[in-house]
């Protein structure tokens, strides 16, 4: 103990860096599991081309936002770096602040509103506010969140029913969620329907993926942070990409 007392404080310092420095410069390369239901959605939502439109359901408020935010943001911003075309629609009340916050970045990052993105607000009724929106968008939202008509905006065109979009993507912290889009409008319509959901959702939503009814499950932040890092070209590593992707993922 004498010893360490005597030795020089800069070679204690030294010591600390370099140990520190080493997993930085060469990760650990510890494997992480990435399920099948994130692999899906990064296949499903990489795999829509170029000006193409995409319909997210926004069922989320800030109470569950922590668990399932950050995976509406990377899906987002990964559609927008693709020049995807995105509506956003919500069937809670707390939906269209969400959705504003959503998009604000990529509006400030030169993506024009009405034509690249729009916010189609809240419709109520629930359930049967999301059967009637699935069969008649036009009719049912009339106008989006800051009362322009539908009928005059760009993404908005030769848009009829959900069908007419690429795929819908829900994001479910509670009900209306996930059951609903299943039940009114992918058992009866047939499209392609990816869910984003908060951990504890998972066991009542995984049936409707096992059964093909969902083409892609996402799980939490985690499902957030893999689908952030693009998958890092297929590896499973930790160290600073997935530092890296954790930032991204949550920054709002």
């Amino acid at each position: 103990m004498e010893k360490l007392v005597d030795v020089d404080r800069r070679i204690i310092y030294l010591t600390i860096l370099v140990l520190v420095s080493l997993p930085l410069l060469k990760p650990l390369g510890i494997p992480l599991e990435i399920n099948k239901g994130t692999l899906d959605v990064f296949k499903q939502l990489d795999a829509v081309p170029a000006g193409e439109r995409v319909l997210f359901s926004i069922n989320y408020d800030p109470t569950s936002a922590p668990d399932i935010a950050p995976q509406a943001k990377v899906m987002l911003d990964h559609l927008m770096s693709k020049d995807v075309k995105v509506a956003l629609v919500c069937f809670s009340a707390a939906g269209p602040a969400i959705i504003e916050g959503l998009i604000a970045p990529h509006l400030e990052a030169g993506k024009v509103y009405g034509e690249d993105l729009a916010n189609l607000g809240f419709i109520a009724g629930a359930e049967t506010a999301i059967r009637n929106f699935g069969r008649d968008v036009i009719g049912t939202a009339k106008a989006d969140y800051h009362g322009n008509d539908l009928r005059n905006m760009p993404i908005m065109q030769g848009i009829s029913d959900v069908r007419d979009f690429e795929l819908v993507f829900v994001f479910h912290g509670y009900n209306p969620g996930v059951q609903e889009w299943v039940r009114q409008v992918q058992g009866p319509l047939g499209i392609r329907l990816l869910a984003g959901v908060v951990s504890v959702s998972v066991p009542e939503v995984m049936p409707f993926y096992t059964s093909g009814q969902l083409s892609g499950l996402t799980q939490g932040l985690r499902g957030a942070i893999f689908t952030a890092l693009g998958l890092v070209a297929g590896t499973k590593r930790t160290g600073p990409f997935l530092i890296v992707g954790l930032v991204a993922a949550t920054k709002r």
